[in-house]
């Protein structure tokens, strides 16, 4: 996975031109090819347009820019806001640090940290996917900046079943390792446990525990986005940016957010693209 943000305020000059490169000149073609195609559609730019405006507006529009660029959106977090000229815009690309899924076992003996996806939602027995993605927020972003607007984007490679449902954000409560465990491909089932991976039970394994079995999590949602098919998906909300805030401005509360899926439908289970996929 990866990230991308913005932020302003204190730390704006210091930010500027850090983080450029391959990723900062895609996001700057994604955001160009907005603006024409929004400016072709005669939007007013007078009062600023922000991306989750625009999403919320034209999604298969802004989806589209994105499979157009050939962008790959494992993992993907950017802070921006588009107000008519790039510039205007000042973003940062954030790669995640972590990703890992816990798998229901009430042991907590099974796990992936290193493997190349990670799992949400219910399998066809039932069992329980819940994957948690963290980012270095505070290591790539101008200490004292403020935090305008955060997009997730992730992609996902496999699913049980193309019913649209919400696949969910929420803040993780408690610390959490990655580690060097590698179920290999298709990887759903996970592998046994290496030393300092999260689990159903562990937040380390294997001597430290979540709260509760599945992991602690807090704040309630955070955002929501709808997946049937495989492909790129975006979130994004104002509860992301507070997240984001707060990490920056106290990184020892930095523990990512859980992604959640539907938990209540056998074989709704989705696989996304982990850091460790060949093309994140």
């Amino acid at each position: 996975g990866e990230g991308e943000g913005e932020g302003e305020g204190e730390g704006e000059g210091e930010g500027e031109g850090e983080g450029e490169g391959e990723g900062e000149g895609e996001l700057e073609m994604i955001l160009q090819t907005l603006l024409e195609e929004f400016q072709d559609l005669d939007i007013d730019f007078s009062e600023g347009l922000s991306f989750s405006e625009a999403q919320n507006a034209f999604p298969e529009l802004a989806l589209s820019v994105f499979e157009s660029l050939d962008i790959d959106g494992s993992g993907s977090l950017e802070l921006f806001e588009i107000d008519g000229t790039l510039e205007d815009i000042e973003f940062v690309i954030v790669e995640p640090s972590r990703d890992v899924t816990l798998f229901e076992d009430e042991l907590g003996e099974t796990a992936n940290g290193s493997g190349n996806h990670i799992f949400v939602g219910a399998t066809n027995t039932g069992l329980l996917r819940r994957s948690i993605v963290a980012f270095d927020v505070a290591s790539e972003v101008p200490d004292g900046a403020v935090i305008l607007e955060v997009l997730l984007t992730m992609t996902m490679s496999r699913t049980g079943d193309t019913t649209a449902h919400d696949v969910v954000l929420e803040r993780a409560a408690m610390d959490w390792g990655e580690g060097a465990s590698d179920a290999g491909e298709p990887g759903g089932s996970g592998t046994s446990a290496a030393v300092d991976d999260a689990t159903w039970v562990h937040t380390f394994f294997d001597g430290e525990f979540w709260s509760t079995p599945g992991g602690d999590r807090e704040g309630g949602i955070r955002a929501a986005t709808e997946v049937t098919s495989n492909g790129i998906y975006m979130w994004t909300d104002g509860a992301m940016a507070e997240d984001v805030q707060m990490w920056l401005d106290d990184p020892d509360r930095n523990f990512g957010w859980f992604v959640l899926g539907d938990e209540a439908t056998l074989g709704a289970a989705n696989r996304f693209d982990s850091r460790e996929h060949a093309t994140a």
